[in-house]
């Protein structure tokens, strides 16, 4: 059994855009595949047990003359390269998309060791993951979609007019944070932040709004992280 993971899904998405995803034969989706479909409305169309039975049917609901293999018989190298297509090898991408690759892994890593400091931090930095995978995929955010609130809903010193642009650190951090009562969870935000900052300058001009309201999203958290609801950017 081959299972489908949400980067395949993800890959046949930039090449053509679908409403209806029916798994191949012989093929189980990941929970992060399934999310992915569930994100954007995709329906999905599948058996009692999550495998297709071999109908000869596409991933895409769509029927295929020969399609289905026997048992133990072993795919065309036509179908192989059918379905490697949109893979890219790590040499072919380009260095800011693997840097993004890092730093999501960051992310997730830093996620899981805040769990056990402040549970709520630790998910919305699984949140943020999540949003940096779009900022990958290219994924659009409508101009006053209510999704660009919803990342980072305003506070005394960011808000609507400006999340997207680039704000400078609300302030500074230093020793004097990192032994304060959440001293751990101020700076894991802080490096993922400086990191992100980093990474901001590589990317291309239309994906650097995404980056901006993470990067002050981060800032929101720092800022709460150290010092409760009082606005420490001024």
């Amino acid at each position: 059994m081959r299972f489908i993971t949400e980067e395949d899904l993800r890959q046949r998405f930039r090449r053509e855009r679908f409403t209806e995803y029916e798994p191949e034969a012989g093929t189980r989706l990941t929970p992060g595949a399934r999310q992915f479909l569930s994100d954007r409305g995709i329906r999905l169309t599948e058996t009692e047990n999550g495998v297709r039975p071999g109908n000869g049917q596409t991933g895409f609901g769509k029927k295929e003359a020969g399609s289905s293999l026997k048992q133990n018989e072993q795919p065309r190298e036509t179908e192989a390269e059918e379905r490697l297509q949109g893979a890219h090898p790590a040499e072919e991408l380009p260095c800011w998309q693997l840097e993004l690759g890092n730093l999501q892994a960051d992310f997730l890593q830093a996620g899981l060791d805040l769990q056990r400091e402040d549970v709520l931090v630790s998910k919305e930095i699984f949140e943020l993951e999540r949003n940096l995978a779009r900022l990958a995929s290219g994924e659009e955010m409508a101009e006053g979609e209510r999704r660009w609130e919803m990342l980072c809903p305003a506070c005394t010193g960011i808000g609507p007019e400006n999340c997207r642009k680039c704000l400078a650190d609300c302030f500074e951090i230093t020793g004097f944070h990192a032994q304060s009562p959440n001293g751990r969870v101020v700076i894991r935000l802080h490096v993922l932040r400086s990191r992100l900052r980093k990474l901001e300058r590589e990317l291309p001009d239309d994906r650097k709004e995404m980056a901006h309201c993470i990067i002050n999203r981060l800032s929101q958290m720092i800022c709460h992280g150290f010092g409760g609801k009082i606005c420490q950017k001024n």
